[in-house]
């Protein structure tokens, strides 16, 4: 009879056993999901920043366009204004017709 109930004490014991390790399991999957979930969420914060960083590259990148064009304008401009004041220095009746005549330089070219 001893053997018996010291059978069933060491199967209670063993379920006991086993029931509590289910429930750290449970915890611990519950925990994973919890993680995974937070993680997730992370990942969409980090995908939209990402879009938002590659909007506004391109938001600068036609900036940089619109600039590099007004800078060419503004060179073209500044080489007739010079050529102007040379022709005009020298000649002064010619000068309305020697400025028309000034070509853009083949490097600049407007955009």
């Amino acid at each position: 009879m001893r053997d018996g109930s010291t059978q069933v004490q060491h199967a209670g014991a063993t379920m006991d056993n086993i029931v509590k390790q289910a429930g750290q399991v449970s915890t611990l999957i519950s925990e994973i999901s919890t993680s995974t979930h937070e993680q997730t969420q992370a990942l969409g914060q980090i995908n939209q920043s990402i879009g938002q960083l590659n909007q506004m590259t391109h938001q600068n990148a036609a900036m940089t366009e619109q600039y590099a064009g007004a800078a060419e304008e503004l060179a073209y401009r500044t080489l007739r204004l010079t050529a102007a004041m040379r022709i005009s220095a020298r000649q002064p009746i010619n000068a309305v017709r020697s400025i028309a005549s000034v070509d853009k330089p083949l490097t600049l070219k407007r955009r």
